[in-house]
C-alpha cells in the first residue's frame, strides 16, 4: 500500500481539525431579551409586507419594530422599498425611513425622507387625513429647525432638543 500526497494532506487536515482548541470568544446573541420578544412581532410585520410589497402601513410597521431592535440598516431597506411604490399609504413607509434616519443621528436624510412623506400626504389620493397631515407637518418644521441649528445630537443633545423645541414648542405637564 502507497501513501501518496492526498493521504498525507488529507491526514494533516483531520489532524489540525481535531487538535485546534475551542473558539475563544463566547457566542452572544444578536437582540438582547427584550429585542428577542419582538420576534413574533417582526415575522407577523414581514409576512404582511411579503403578502402586500405596497402597503405602507405594513412596511412602516416593520421598519418600526426593527429600529426597537436596532437594526435600522434593515428597516431604512424595507420602508424605501414601500415608499417606492405608488400606493395610498407609501408616505407611511416613508416617516418610517426618515424614523429609522434619525434613530441613527443622520438629521439630513430623516428630513429629507420626511418631506417627501409630507409632499406625498398632501396628494390627491393619498391615504393621509388631515390630523395625520398636520402631526407630519410638525415633524417636518422639528426637523428643519434641527438640521438648520447644525447642531451635532451626538455631541450635544441638549442643545439640539432645544433647537427642536423652540421651533415645535410642545406643552408639557411636570417636570422635563
Amino acid at each position: 500500500m502507497r501513501v501518496g500526497i492526498l493521504d498525507i494532506v488529507a491526514a494533516g487536515a483531520l489532524a489540525v481539525a481535531l487538535l485546534m482548541p475551542g473558539p475563544s470568544r463566547p457566542i452572544r446573541l444578536l437582540y438582547n431579551k427584550e429585542a428577542a420578544s419582538l420576534t413574533p412581532r417582526i415575522a407577523e410585520a414581514q409576512a404582511r409586507v411579503a403578502m402586500d410589497p405596497r402597503d405602507g402601513a405594513a412596511a412602516a410597521a416593520l421598519a418600526e419594530l426593527l429600529v426597537r431592535t436596532r437594526q435600522t440598516d434593515w428597516a431604512i431597506r424595507a420602508a424605501v422599498r414601500a415608499a417606492a411604490t405608488e400606493s395610498p399609504d407609501a408616505w407611511r413607509a416613508m416617516v418610517a425611513a426618515s424614523a429609522a434616519h434619525i434613530d441613527r443621528y443622520e438629521i439630513r436624510q430623516g428630513l429629507e425622507w420626511a418631506e417627501k412623506a409630507l409632499a406625498t400626504c398632501e396628494k390627491d389620493g393619498a391615504a393621509c387625513a388631515v390630523h395625520e397631515r398636520a402631526r407630519l407637518n410638525l415633524f417636518v418644521n422639528a426637523l428643519r429647525a434641527a438640521f438648520d441649528s447644525r447642531i451635532d445630537p451626538k455631541r450635544n443633545p441638549e442643545g439640539f432638543t432645544d433647537a427642536v423645541e423652540r421651533a415645535v414648542p410642545l406643552i408639557r405637564m411636570g417636570p422635563r
